[in-house]
């Protein structure tokens, strides 16, 4: 057996060497040519028929452990071999018509579908299990294609450098087969490794610079194989291993798709409400994946690939943890995902923040974006609260619906319901503007729910006769959950506006599109008050000024930070910090500045060849504050 699977895994790497090889001088004969555009990276003509080259070579050594050496393929293999066989010749018939001449949009994505429906009816086994639970077959069939379609278009998105989607793919199902070879299963670690040699075969001539290319036959042929062999083979282990199968097969290109789906949609609404028109969608491509931001970055394409590759690596890693160490590793694989998650979305999802941000601000400035949100408002609430009451009562008999009494459950949920309600009305929730409403206000809210968690714990147990801490704790507990419930989605505006800004403003690094990068001058209050101005502010202004940091006359400032920004230093620091930071001008924050401290920093932006802003509220003859920005460019 091992003799057998060495032989097979070389020979099939020796096949996927010569068919690239043999590929580079066919592309251009059958028409698989990727021409340089204003969205590809490369710049010169390269073949893309390297999925052709890697499809053909798994499928010669599947057929071939099929018919000669059938004893390897045990349980469903064999049946999960030719379901993907089958279903990957339409998906790679679809790319070829793609890669040759171009399709429609919904004219591919009908190609995957059709893909998908007919692999779930050729696997063994139709009707399945979803976190431990017989589900119908219908149901079955809508998730195999949805998850299908989903990493079909994830390895299609992503494969934009050299070496990156075929190297993402080669390291998930390399980590896979290990974890199968550890637990004793070396006919499902062969036919992933069988993959990984096909794929080691075509790298040879996909490293930078790039012979030849996958096409979309090649990178929607990897998504289909990851969606469905390596999922036959390990998705069907535990619970565990269920809930973390997305990150662990296709971390990288996962969080790309997602990405795509929500900076595209947002540019949808965008457009739509202005009126721009346009080709503007999901399916229109755009040039902001994760490749192309982080060569934005100034970076190498060998660099981003490496990045890239060893953040699929670490994604792995966590993601199979609980099946390398059972229960410890799913704290263990939660803990780190939610450190990934939060460091990923601040240095990847900047300019998803910075378009949904303009998307609500532009909401509240509708005038129908206003009406008719009262009556919704109040719905949700009362779903919340409702849900809130009825959670917590779970919680406290450990999800156990047996342990919990129907009359008294329900009594519970009802009187949360009606006093949250009338707190909220009491505390003129719906009559706020939550898109300007400051922390005190969240608060209050916040105190009121929890006061009306106690009067019902009061109510239930003089209405039941029985003074009980259940009673209290079961309050308490849904009190916490409703005002998450309540107050997050009307968080959502000012947080969105202040991730925006730390996006564009409180990340130091230079940002393309020409932005003039200043730093403030003054962190009192005129300085704060600007700062606040920058999360109020049209974002067409983002795209014009990058607010770095602050500086300031009190030394022993240094280093503090305020609204998020570092207070850099002093006047005098402006020579360092501007060849440091790539610097464009002060402004100015500072009422009344007086001309010795004017004079000197006229002369220290002089010497350094910066540009003075100022910025001010004044009063006009009616009393009404006005806002007054000047700028200058000194010599």
């Amino acid at each position: 057996m091992i003799i057998l699977s060495i032989a097979l895994l070389v020979g099939s790497y020796g096949v996927a060497l010569g068919l690239s090889r043999f590929m580079i001088a066919a592309g251009p004969r059958l028409g698989l040519m990727d021409l340089p555009d204003e969205r590809r990276v490369h710049l010169n003509a390269v073949p893309r028929a390297g999925g052709l080259a890697v499809w053909l070579t798994f499928v010669m050594g599947g057929l071939a452990l099929t018919l000669f050496f059938p004893a390897v393929l045990v349980g469903g293999q064999a049946g999960v071999l030719s379901a993907f066989i089958a279903a990957s010749a339409l998906l790679v018939a679809v790319g070829v018509t793609d890669d040759r001449g171009g399709i429609r949009p919904w004219v591919k994505l009908a190609g995957q579908v059709a893909a998908a429906v007919l692999y779930w009816w050729l696997k063994p086994g139709s009707g399945s299990s979803l976190l431990g639970y017989e589900v119908p077959l219908v149901v079955d069939l809508g998730i195999w294609v949805a998850w299908i379609v989903l990493l079909v278009n994830a390895f299609n998105l992503i494969d934009g450098l050299d070496g990156l989607c075929a190297g993402l793919a080669a390291i998930s199902l390399s980590g896979m087969a290990v974890i199968q070879m550890a637990q004793g299963q070396p006919g499902d670690a062969l036919l992933l490794g069988l993959m990984v040699a096909s794929l080691g075969g075509f790298l040879r001539y996909n490293r930078h610079p790039a012979r030849i290319f996958l096409g979309d036959a090649g990178s929607m042929m990897l998504g289909l194989f990851v969606a469905t062999a390596a999922t036959e083979v390990v998705g069907r282990k535990a619970i565990g291993a269920s809930l973390l199968l997305p990150l662990a097969v296709a971390g990288v290109p996962l969080i790309d798709v997602l990405l795509a789906v929500w900076r595209r949609s947002v540019r949808k609404l965008l457009s739509d409400w202005r009126g721009e028109g346009g080709a503007v969608g999901i399916f229109a491509p755009d040039k902001d994946h994760l490749h192309h931001r982080l060569l934005a970055r100034g970076w190498s394409q060998l660099k981003v690939t490496r990045i890239l590759h060893g953040s699929a690596v670490v994604l792995s890693l966590v993601a199979l943890a609980p099946l390398l160490i059972g229960g410890r590793g799913m704290v263990i694989a939660a803990v780190a995902g939610f450190v990934i998650a939060l460091f990923g979305l601040k240095h990847l999802a900047g300019l998803e923040f910075i378009q949904s941000g303009e998307l609500v601000q532009l909401a509240l400035k509708r005038r129908e974006g206003g009406r008719g949100l009262k009556p919704w408002y109040i719905l949700w609430d009362l779903l919340v609260l409702s849900l809130a009451a009825l959670t917590a009562n779970l919680m406290d008999a450990n999800f156990d619906p047996g342990r919990m009494e129907s009359a008294p459950t329900w009594s519970f949920i009802g009187i949360f319901t009606a006093t949250g309600l009338m707190m909220l009305l009491l505390l003129r929730v719906y009559r706020r503007m939550w898109s300007r409403a400051r922390l005190r206000e969240f608060l209050l809210v916040a105190v009121g729910l929890f006061l009306a968690g106690m009067v019902t714990a009061a109510l239930v147990q003089v209405a039941s006769g029985d003074l009980t801490w259940q009673v209290t704790r079961i309050s308490a507990m849904a009190s916490m959950m409703a005002a998450v419930g309540i107050l997050v989605p009307r968080a959502l505006p000012e947080v969105l506006r202040e991730l925006a800004v730390d996006s564009l403003h409180r990340q130091a690094r230079v940002l393309p599109g020409g932005r003039c990068r200043i730093v403030v001058y003054g962190a009192g209050e005129l300085g704060d008050l600007y700062l606040d101005h920058l999360t109020a502010i049209p974002q067409g202004h983002f795209e014009t000024v990058q607010v770095v940091g602050l500086l300031d006359d009190k030394r022993l400032l240094k280093g503090r930070l305020m609204r998020g920004f570092e207070i850099l230093g002093t006047v005098e620091d402006l020579p360092r910090l501007s060849a440091k930071l790539g610097l464009d001008g002060v402004m100015v924050a500072i009422r009344g500045l007086d001309e010795v401290k004017r004079a000197k920093l006229r002369a220290v932006l002089e010497k350094s060849g910066l540009k003075l802003f100022e910025w001010d509220f004044v009063l006009t003859g009616d009393e009404v504050p006005t806002e007054s920005a000047s700028g200058e460019e000194v010599a």
